[in-house]
């Protein structure tokens, strides 16, 4: 039984990383980025939503530096640097 419920689970989690972004276009996420902007606006306020807004981008952008990092430490031991 526990078997069974562990491999549902990770095919479950197979489709959700694999299928479902090549599944959706990239702006159908930014579209969902403004809605759910727009529903932050309306209940927290104009100037906690762009601080939301912000932070959420900014941890983006921090995640896209870590990784080209990593990258770059990665082909520098490939070239044997």
């Amino acid at each position: 039984m526990i078997c069974i419920v562990t491999i549902a689970a990770l095919l479950g989690l197979l489709v959700l990383v694999f299928h479902l972004p090549p599944a959706n276009p990239p702006q159908r996420f930014v579209a969902q980025i403004q809605i759910e902007r727009q529903v932050m606006a309306r209940f927290w306020g104009e100037a906690h939503a762009q601080r939301i807004l912000e932070r959420a981008l900014s941890m983006q952008d921090s995640a896209r530096k870590v990784s080209q990092r990593s990258a770059d430490a990665c082909q520098s031991s490939a070239l044997g640097m």
